[in-house]
């Protein structure tokens, strides 16, 4: 068990630390244009970069999980956040950062991914409160990773020593990783491995299904459509949102704080999750808290006070922030000896989302006014609900038919 809670200790400082570095750039798009003489826009591609760099590292996470041990995976994603932190440093050109971010966006998909499937091995039947608090976690190092080189460059030193900074600190990170992988070695077969396999919920490389074959089932494809509309959701949201109070609601000098408010909410009910709502089915809890959020975007339209709106818009993010966790969640609970490829469907799903329904939105803000950005909003969740309710009814189909079966 001690072994477990230091895996379970070592995940978190990780994801928190590859969050951190990964958000970075976007206090420093300005720098960027500024040290390479580039146009703003030109700079603004290091974040599609970023997202490339996933979505292509998703299509090889579950072929390097049935080849190498978790741990092993673990630590070849920190290496390469640590090199690409370095990278981004040493960087003399604008295709040698890019390059570099590449690297960094293809190392936190892996860290991500990996470490989501390998914290629902460990845990069992509590993995849905523990991926809460490592999506958390993910959030607080996305909310903090900004803060860093905004006090750098305010301190009129160059914007690299942010990256040299995180490259020092992942460093000690990879040696700490190292330790833990040759002290997990010597120990009998490894204490967190063996739990799992008490557990009957561990996959060893060479088990794993390539995400593909999972999708045939029905309840995993459900769980990957409602992952696609949250985080078609959430980026919609995170896009177009300041724009909304600036445009809207005429709100230029509060409209930055919209997303900090939301991401804070995001965070903050992934982490009370475990405290207050785990006891409760996670299917009928999703319904509850969907439906609960597209009612308060339909109010959000009769909302005329910026102030108001900031505090809806945080109340979304506390409601909504738990669907990505639990639905990767509900997919490793169906498929246990196959957890980084049910976590990589979801993952893929949900990058598809997030590069659909922002381009969705802006064309209906377009066409129709921005009240088309809350109504797509609560459309969404309500789709979410139905994919869920969904679920439960094959769920239900599936266990009438075994019975009649027996009968």
């Amino acid at each position: 068990m001690n072994n477990k809670k230091i895996l379970l200790s070592a995940m978190y400082v990780t994801i928190f630390l590859a969050s951190f570095g990964f958000i970075m750039y976007s206090a420093l798009v300005s720098a960027f244009s500024e040290t390479y003489s580039i146009p703003l826009a030109k700079a603004g591609i290091v974040g599609s970069v970023l997202c490339v760099g996933q979505l292509v590292m998703i299509f090889f996470n579950d072929m390097l999980a049935r080849r190498m041990p978790r741990v092993t995976l673990i630590t070849v994603g920190v290496l390469a956040h640590l090199v690409s932190m370095f990278w981004i440093a040493a960087s003399v050109s604008f295709t040698s950062l890019l390059a570099a971010f590449f690297v960094n966006g293809a190392a936190i998909s892996l860290l991500n991914v990996v470490m989501s499937a390998y914290i629902s091995d460990l845990s069992g039947d509590k993995r849905n409160s523990y991926l809460n608090i490592f999506h958390g976690v993910y959030g607080l190092g996305s909310l903090a990773g900004p803060i860093l080189p905004t006090f750098i460059l305010a301190c009129g030193l160059n914007w690299k020593l942010s990256y040299f900074v995180i490259g020092g600190i992942s460093f000690l990170l990879l040696a700490g990783l190292l330790l833990l992988g040759r002290k997990q070695k010597k120990t009998e077969p490894s204490q967190g491995e063996a739990e799992v396999k008490a557990e009957g919920a561990g996959s060893e490389p060479g088990q794993e299904e390539p995400f593909f074959r999972l999708l045939k089932n029905p309840h995993l494809l459900m769980t990957c459509f409602a992952a696609l509309l949250f985080m078609g959701f959430d980026m919609t949201i995170s896009t177009y949102m300041s724009s909304y109070l600036e445009l809207a609601l005429d709100a230029s000098a509060m409209a930055g704080l919209t997303i900090t408010f939301y991401w804070t909410g995001s965070a903050a009910g992934r982490l009370i999750y475990p405290v207050l709502f785990a006891k409760y089915d996670t299917k009928k809890y999703l319904v509850c808290v969907n439906l609960v959020t597209a009612v308060l975007l339909a109010l959000g339209l009769a909302v005329t006070k910026p102030v108001m709106m900031i505090v809806l818009i945080f109340l979304v993010g506390l409601l909504s922030g738990v669907n990505f966790p639990l639905e990767i969640g509900l997919a490793c609970e169906q498929f246990p000896k196959s957890s980084v490829g049910a976590t990589n469907a979801v993952s893929i799903f949900g990058s598809l989302g997030g590069i659909i329904f922002p381009m969705l939105a802006g064309g209906l803000m377009e066409a129709f006014g921005y009240a088309s950005l809350l109504l797509l909003g609560g459309v969404m969740m309500l789709a979410i609900a139905g994919c869920l309710t969904g679920m439960a009814a094959v769920k239900k189909e599936r266990s009438m038919r075994q019975k009649s079966r027996r009968q």
